[in-house]
């Protein structure tokens, strides 16, 4: 068996398959965490990368700048942690309705009898009301 490779290992295809760093993951941790989505996440990354020197060989750079599906992954795995699971929305929304009722936000949450799996929340924050009362 030989260990040495027989093609070039730099090239973009194969840069392409490298695993992300963990400095990588950590940078995109925070931009979710300054609010911005999988897309805005990697065109924000990539327009960093791009004013660095040689920018255009580290935009290659899977361990660098991840792919799309990666970046997507990440977002659901970082919004399920931080949000919990959404599949049931209505209990999320009664657990926290109290907490928003402590920050001067009207939360009502409304089934329907015949099919409880229909529901409708209605949800007036305090500047809201302040419109509606200068009107």
């Amino acid at each position: 068996m030989h260990t040495q490779h027989n093609h070039y290992q730099l090239s973009f295809d194969a840069m392409s398959f490298l695993r992300a760093t963990k400095e990588t993951t950590e940078i995109f941790r925070q931009y979710f965490e300054d609010g911005h989505g999988p897309a805005a996440s990697s065109r924000l990354h990539e327009l960093k990368l791009e004013m660095e020197d040689d920018g255009f060989v580290k935009i290659g750079n899977s361990a660098i700048n991840p792919k799309m599906t990666i970046v997507q992954h990440w977002y659901r795995l970082w919004k399920e942690l931080k949000y919990g699971d959404d599949s049931d929305p209505l209990t999320k929304l009664e657990e926290k309705k109290m907490h928003y009722n402590k920050l001067g936000v009207y939360l009502d949450i409304t089934t329907w009898p015949a099919n409880p799996s229909l529901w409708a929340a209605i949800i007036v924050t305090p500047l809201m009301d302040r419109i509606q009362d200068s009107s």
